[in-house]
């Protein structure tokens, strides 16, 4: 979502290090280190929100 909204607000060849910015964010936030290791556990995940 926040990369679909500020996508408008930039210039379209700033767009694709927008949408790496925000990727990375994600890839290295802590609920995603627990799907990760949650999945290769086989059991469910327990979400921080974080």
């Amino acid at each position: 979502k926040e990369a679909a909204r500020r996508g408008q607000e930039i210039p379209f060849d700033k767009r694709a290090f927008l949408a790496r910015d925000i990727a990375n964010r994600v890839l290295l936030s802590e609920d995603s280190k627990e799907g990760i290791v949650a999945f290769r556990e086989k059991r469910k995940p327990q979400w921080k929100g974080r």
